[in-house]
């Protein structure tokens, strides 16, 4: 394709100065590229050029003494395929370790077993009586024995710690079971010591394991105070009867004037029903009216000398019935033969 002169001279104007060659005509290899140029510009597939561009485009010329020469052909390279890798399988998620959770050291707890596994059982546990057994599982937690006596009762609280006694039975109120209590109905158990248990000893606190008893009064001679005398000074003037000069009569002095072996303080008898003058009779020389040898003063009968011997409370010598007792003296009949003793007592003649 030959260029024209204006493409020359565009040349020129673009440079400032004209290429080297001759005169007017533009080099063959410029020409050659500025023709595939634009081959390039009107191949399809290319972008179109607006009518405006190509109206301003300038007329294709001859270049005088030049051979067109067709221009190559352009080849479009076919697109070379893009090998796609394959996508490799995303790897599995790996696995989290399991937790393995922090092992919990076992606690004890108070039911009688080694929880914890220490080789103590319910360690930690109050264990008031000491007893190696925890309070909470001990059946007597304040007695170490446990019932020694295996009646049920703990021996904190049994009155028989090692003698079986479920019933607690204690007669004489002294804490200690009758099962064994060496003296059941004696509260001090034996004061004395004397193997006799106060309840029968003649002489509670005092030691008489032979308890004789002299003059039979039931208070032993180790503490009677009068061993021979069975009424225990009965005038209470410190003297035994046995050996008082006034038995009766109150003389701690002892006082006999005459040294009859009487004292002073009883030697006039009075009528009261004892020797006080010591004589050894009763009341002598004093009124006995039925000679029943009581003195009348002192006589409940003192007309009858049986004294009341059928004890109706009425005396013989008034009693309707005198050997027959009949304290209401009936007498149906009114003949003085009380009813009890009467052959008759609705016939007044007896007959």
């Amino acid at each position: 394709m030959a260029i024209s002169s204006s493409a020359a001279e565009n040349g020129k104007a673009a440079g400032g100065r004209s290429r080297p060659g001759a005169s007017g005509v533009a080099h063959p290899a410029l020409a050659a590229m500025f023709a595939v140029m634009m081959l390039v510009a009107v191949l399809p597939g290319c972008p179109e050029t607006g009518d405006d561009d190509a109206s301003s485009s300038p007329p294709e010329t001859s270049v005088p003494g030049e051979i067109d020469t067709p221009p190559p052909p352009v080849t479009t390279p076919s697109p070379t395929p893009v090998r796609q890798s394959p996508t490799p399988p995303l790897p599995s998620p790996t696995p989290l370790p399991e937790e393995t959770p922090t092992p919990v050291p076992p606690t004890e707890t108070c039911d009688g077993t080694d929880n914890d596994g220490d080789g103590v059982v319910d360690n930690g546990f109050p264990d008031t009586d000491s007893d190696g057994t925890a309070d909470c599982v001990d059946a007597c937690p304040l007695d170490p024995d446990n019932d020694a006596d295996a009646d049920g009762v703990c021996g904190d609280v049994d009155n028989c710690p090692t003698v079986p006694n479920l019933d607690q039975a204690d007669a004489d109120t002294d804490m200690l079971g009758d099962a064994c209590d060496i003296c059941p109905f004696d509260p001090d158990n034996d004061a004395d010591a004397d193997t006799v248990c106060g309840d029968i000893d003649n002489c509670p606190e005092t030691a008489n394991p032979e308890q004789s008893d002299t003059d039979s009064d039931g208070t032993g001679d180790a503490c009677d105070i009068c061993p021979l005398d069975d009424l225990d000074d009965i005038d209470q003037d410190a003297v035994c009867a046995d050996v008082d000069n006034c038995p009766t009569v109150p003389n701690p002095d002892q006082a006999d004037a005459d040294a009859d072996g009487i004292g002073d303080a009883c030697s006039e008898e009075v009528c009261d029903g004892l020797d006080n003058d010591g004589d050894g009779t009763i009341d002598n020389d004093f009124p006995d009216q039925d000679n029943d040898g009581h003195a009348d003063c002192i006589d409940r009968c003192p007309s009858d000398p049986d004294n009341d011997a059928d004890g109706d409370g009425v005396c013989g010598d008034i009693d309707n019935c005198p050997t027959t007792s009949n304290p209401d003296q009936a007498d149906f009949d009114q003949d003085g033969s009380g009813d009890p003793c009467d052959s008759c007592p609705q016939d007044p003649l007896d007959d």
